[in-house]
């Protein structure tokens, strides 16, 4: 999907979860445009607390294309919604404490948390709640051999921007004491 498409898209969804009132957090490659990945994105990844199960299956019914069930396959097992908006393929997956990627490897199933609180970040007129730089970085991190060829190069330059953004903060550090 084109970067146009996808914050569109994006813009939408959050408008809606929030006229909805619910807790979310976008996560994925869609969370990693807004840290400077340069590849296209290619789906939403929402993560929703257990609270709001049922007004997320209200707000994304119209859209819905596999119903909210648990999901279990060679890369993932957790609780997800497959929906469509616009063109736009959406994960939407709940998360509660912690939200857990298990994937499950030839000898055993791995289990890592994730769930960070999100920062706010502006979109249009808007905050989209998206997962922390270090927490994406984690999430892309272990379980890239695994899940996609793409997952390697993303780690790669999601820590590209987040020695860029330690920079930032060194050197307003050094403009305020000198």
């Amino acid at each position: 999907m084109d970067k146009k498409t996808f914050k569109n898209t994006l813009y939408k969804v959050a408008k809606m979860l929030d006229a909805a009132k619910i807790d979310y957090m976008l996560s994925g490659s869609g969370a990693g445009q807004f840290y400077g990945l340069t590849r296209n994105p290619n789906d939403l990844d929402i993560y929703f607390r257990k609270k709001d199960l049922a007004k997320v299956e209200r707000v994304f019914k119209p859209y819905v294309k596999r119903k909210l069930r648990w999901y279990k396959d060679k890369f993932f097992n957790e609780y997800i919604m497959f929906c469509v908006m616009d063109g736009i393929e959406m994960d939407i997956c709940m998360a509660d404490e912690g939200f857990y990627n298990s994937y499950i490897t030839a000898k055993k199933e791995s289990t890592v948390k994730y769930y960070y609180k999100p920062v706010p970040i502006k979109l249009r007129d808007i905050e989209v709640r998206v997962q922390s730089l270090e927490a994406l970085i984690r999430y892309k991190d272990s379980n890239r051999v695994e899940f996609a060829v793409h997952q390697g190069a993303d780690v790669q330059e999601l820590r590209r921007a987040a020695a860029k953004k330690i920079l930032k903060e060194i050197d307003k550090l050094f403009k305020t004491l000198f």
